[in-house]
């Protein structure tokens, strides 16, 4: 039979695992807890993400419509001046282009400043 003595001994020892237990505990809760946080802030930037990568497709299919737009307009263009070309012959397209859009500076008859 253990001695009077031997008891606090005993106890002490289940008193300081209880701490150690206790200790653990409380440092689980906590990892947890920083993990939550860390997954709800992963959530959030991949919504933001999310949101951005929405946003520059939408840009980008505005992009690829003015592009299809501008280039239906320059073939347009394209095949009317080829057919003035056709029709009129090349000086004369170019007197013609030159006497409706004169540039500023520039003589359209001598291509030089006057």
């Amino acid at each position: 039979m253990p001695g009077f003595w031997e008891r606090p001994c005993f106890w002490g020892a289940q008193t300081r695992q209880a701490l150690r237990d206790a200790a653990h505990a409380e440092a689980d809760a906590e990892h947890r807890e920083a993990l939550a946080l860390a997954s709800e802030q992963r959530q959030e930037d991949a919504a933001r993400s999310a949101d951005h990568l929405l946003e520059l497709l939408r840009q980008n299919t505005q992009l690829t419509e003015l592009t299809k737009t501008l280039t239906e307009r320059v073939e347009a263009l394209t095949v009317e001046m080829h057919e003035r070309f056709l029709q009129k012959g090349v000086r004369q397209v170019g007197a013609d282009f030159a006497a409706a859009t004169p540039l500023p500076g520039l003589d359209p008859l001598r291509g030089s400043s006057p």
